[in-house]
């Protein structure tokens, strides 16, 4: 049945989604998503493929970035990074681009403006709640970027009482760690507060370039205020900031000292009125920031600052206990700074969307429809439909379509040298086949899906001088693919296997689409006693890859499979000792072709503060 109505001392949406949680609701998150829908779903509702990361998950790993987590967790998800920690991440969803994937922290979109991702490696760990992870096309509620699915991102926040927490960790590489917070509250105010600092000698992140370790140190902080107004209204405020330098090589400079100052910052403002008994209307202002400051042995050559602005309506209305439809109006204002000269340095996407939700047992229904103005590229129109049928009470098969369209980038348009003026913004349809199952030992479902992106936009070197100059577009691309995943707990032991094949193709050429696996796995694996010890492991594994769109036998990476191991000791009911080994056995193996990566490791930590 679908949640007509959330009570206030419940779980509240305000803007995008964002969940403002009172101590009564806050069991119930991990059970609940908003990210599929914009709207309150139980997780087992959903028609979407979802995959949620709870703070319990992120404490019990061994990852220290948000994209070495993902890749630990989420099915159909691959990830490159270039040299080490703080370097260049890119995420990729079902064997889309990177820049296919819409990244919000709060609600606030976290893609740049310049290059059309989000930056991954700078997003504090310590300071996240929560990840809702949604595979597959959801223009339809979003926009443009979100072709290959939606990460979410939510950073902590408050519940009733005062309860502080702090972690300190040492591991190899001279890699430190230590973070502070609290979150508290009575009454109608719920608050948190939260700063961490990370710094590491890094590695040498490519063997032509400077011969030395390439270091990355960053600060951040986060905070979340919610107000309960009056009866049924609640007005919230949501911030995080991450600052910091990451030192990198450049191959054709090796006798220079590259660094790169960054800025990744996350605001808004939400209202919500419940209006009655059947309707909720939303408000949500917001701003995320992605700045970068390039010095070459401590003089600043270059700086890019892009600026989006966001601003939305949504309103939710329970025509019946089992059907709910929302509207609502979006507005986008992405701006560009740069020592660069763009042609261009500002546009602006205005949109309306609608979207049905249903639920007759055993028939599950969900319909959407959005409509963009997008200032360089006119209208798009996406749709998405959505099918479940409850084979029993464990067993669920759902169906779906979706369509997408991406706007090329800032970067792709209008980088001197680098650009290309006539690309044609990519536009997709995907289609998906599901079966669920639910029992008192846990879930898994199986998924198969295709996706075609017409006018893809991948890098080529178009006159070949070694380096990937030009963006272009590709006629069509063909993914084809299957998941099968399961969370399985019972006894103390909680096992959690996922695998994925691709076919990741240009259709023209048939090439494997560059840094994408064919086949891919993760397995975790953890055992509690008593509540005090745990003992876990992570299995990743990769088949295969090309570093470039051409496919030449220079251009393969190997596949590769990583051990992680990791346990820990509760002293007490606030104290934790944690200790971690990552890459135990100590493979040699590439995520960019030129790039080093991490060899053994080892981590230990000690956090205060209850679970």
């Amino acid at each position: 049945m679908l949640q007509s109505r959330i009570p206030y001392s419940g779980t509240v949406l305000l803007g995008a989604a964002i969940p403002l949680a009172s101590a009564t609701a806050a069991p119930q998150l991990a059970e609940t998503v908003v990210t599929a829908s914009r709207t309150t779903q139980s997780l087992s509702e959903t028609l979407a493929a979802t995959t949620v990361i709870d703070r319990s998950d992120i404490e019990d790993s061994s990852a220290h970035s948000v994209q070495d987590l993902l890749e630990q967790r989420v099915p159909g998800l691959q990830m490159s990074n270039s040299g080490g920690a703080g370097k260049d991440s890119s995420v990729f969803l079902r064997g889309t681009n990177s820049d296919h994937v819409l990244v919000l922290v709060n609600g606030i979109k976290q893609n740049s403006a310049t290059t059309g991702k989000a930056a991954f490696q700078h997003l504090p760990v310590e300071q996240i709640e929560r990840i809702e992870v949604v595979r597959g096309p959801r223009s339809s509620l979003y926009g443009a970027e979100a072709v290959g699915g939606v990460i979410q991102i939510f950073t902590r926040r408050g519940e009733e009482g005062f309860h502080p927490h702090a972690e300190v960790g040492y591991g190899s590489h001279n890699h430190r760690e230590a973070s502070a917070g609290v979150r508290g509250g009575s009454a109608g105010t719920r608050y948190s507060l939260g700063l961490d600092h990370v710094a590491t000698e890094g590695i040498d992140v490519q063997d032509g370039g400077n011969p030395d370790h390439d270091g990355y140190e960053r600060t951040s902080a986060s905070a979340s205020l919610k107000q309960q107004l009056w009866t049924g209204a609640e007005a919230g405020l949501d911030f995080m900031r991450a600052e910091g330098t990451t030192e990198f090589d450049r191959s054709w400079e090796p006798d220079i000292d590259h660094e790169d100052e960054i800025v990744q910052q996350s605001a808004a403002a939400t209202f919500l009125q419940s209006m009655g008994a059947v309707w909720d209307t939303r408000l949500r202002v917001g701003e995320g920031r992605d700045e970068s400051e390039i010095f070459k042995d401590g003089q600043r050559t270059d700086f890019y600052e892009t600026r989006r602005l966001e601003g939305s309506w949504t309103n939710s209305f329970y025509v019946t206990d089992y059907q709910e439809l929302v509207l609502g109006a979006d507005y986008q204002q992405d701006q560009v700074d740069s020592s660069r000269d763009y042609a261009a340095d500002s546009r602006y996407n205005r949109a309306v969307f609608a979207q049905w939700l249903a639920d007759w047992r055993p028939v599950e229904v969900g319909l959407g429809l959005r409509h963009d103005d997008n200032e360089a590229y006119g209208e798009h129109t996406t749709g998405n439909a959505n099918l479940g049928f409850r084979l029993s009470e464990g067993l669920k098969l759902v169906a779906s379509y979706g369509t997408a369209f991406k706007a090329p980038t800032f970067n792709q348009l209008y980088y001197p040298g680098f650009s290309n003026p006539g690309l044609k913004p990519e536009e997709s349809r995907s289609t998906e086949l599901g079966l669920e199952g639910r029992a008192g030992w846990g879930s898994w479902e199986l998924r198969v899906f295709e996706t075609r992106v017409e006018d893809l936009i991948v890098n080529v070197d178009t006159n070949e001088d070694g380096w990937v100059d030009t963006p272009v577009n590709l006629a069509e691309a063909r993914i084809r693919g299957a998941e099968l995943s399961a969370d399985l707990n019972k006894g103390g032991w909680r096992v959690r296997p996922a695998v994925t094949y691709l076919e990741p193709e240009d259709e023209e050429t048939g090439n494997q689409l560059p840094r994408r696996a064919k086949a891919s796995g993760a397995l975790d694996i953890q055992k509690t006693w008593a509540d005090r010890w745990a003992f876990g492991g992570t299995v990743v594994a990769k088949g295969p890859r090309y570093d470039r769109v051409d496919n030449t036998d220079e251009q393969e990476m190997p596949g590769y499979a990583l051990l992680h191991l990791r346990g820990s000791r509760s002293l007490g009911s606030v104290w934790r000792l944690k200790v971690e080994a990552n890459n135990i056995l100590d493979k040699d193996y590439e995520l960019a072709q030129g790039y080093n990566t991490h060899g053994r490791e080892f981590f230990v930590s000690l956090s205060y503060g209850a679970r």
